[in-house]
């Protein structure tokens, strides 16, 4: 029992959340997009909504800190290039501007 009663408190110390999508960065052939949310290192799950005009994207963050005053990198791979569907922050509803980035090599 008590070991159930220290599984239970640490669960209740953490919370889920969903975080917003502060940046979204793309290159080379559009499928995969370098999303930034603020998360500190916390465990994430994120959710991808594709349709013929949006890419909407969720990111579930679950930490005990409070604070999520840092950024984490969240790579998302699309069924298919971008082109000109409009990322929505899943959280917000609101539009967030790709910025394409040089393919390295």
């Amino acid at each position: 029992a008590v070991a159930l009663s220290f599984v239970v408190l640490i669960a209740a110390g953490c919370s889920a959340k969903t975080a917003s999508l502060e940046a979204a960065y793309i290159r080379g052939d559009e499928r995969v997009l370098e999303v930034i949310v603020f998360s500190c290192n916390a465990d994430h799950t994120t959710e991808v909504e594709e349709t013929a005009s949006r890419v909407v994207i969720t990111v579930t963050v679950r930490n005990d800190n409070p604070n999520l005053d840092c950024q984490d990198a969240v790579m998302v791979t699309l069924s298919e290039p971008l082109g000109e569907r409009s990322v929505i922050d899943g959280s917000t509803d609101r539009s967030i501007e790709v910025i394409p980035l040089p393919d390295s090599g």
